[in-house]
């Protein structure tokens, strides 16, 4: 029982290890255009709105703030705009894409 105990224990770590590694260090504050073509330059890309949604409803964006409050996101709005996550709130706000917003990146 005890070693059942403790490889369940293993996999949950190393899941949540795993979930986390999916995501890119902080980039910085740049313009969603900026931001599409960094995540592209490292192999990653901007998440979608479900994508932030899903690590925010697992607590993983929380050790964000340090960094920042709205990243960009992939999904757009319009033409000119696309959306932000706010990763202390889960909240969403519309922002231009030519507007500086803070970056992280997705596998």
């Amino acid at each position: 029982m005890k070693k059942f105990i403790l490889i369940v224990m293993l996999f949950l770590i190393f899941s949540v290890l795993a979930k986390e590694s999916e995501w890119s260090k902080y980039q910085g504050r740049m313009d969603w255009f900026s931001a599409k073509a960094k995540c592209k330059s490292i192999g990653m890309r901007l998440a979608t709105l479900a994508e932030f949604e899903s690590s925010f409803k697992a607590s993983e964006l929380k050790k964000w703030e340090r960094d920042g409050i709205f990243y960009w996101s992939s999904d757009e709005s319009s033409e000119n705009t696309a959306y932000a996550f706010d990763a202390i709130d889960g909240k969403v706000a519309g922002d231009i894409k030519k507007g500086s917003v803070h970056v992280r990146c997705i596998k």
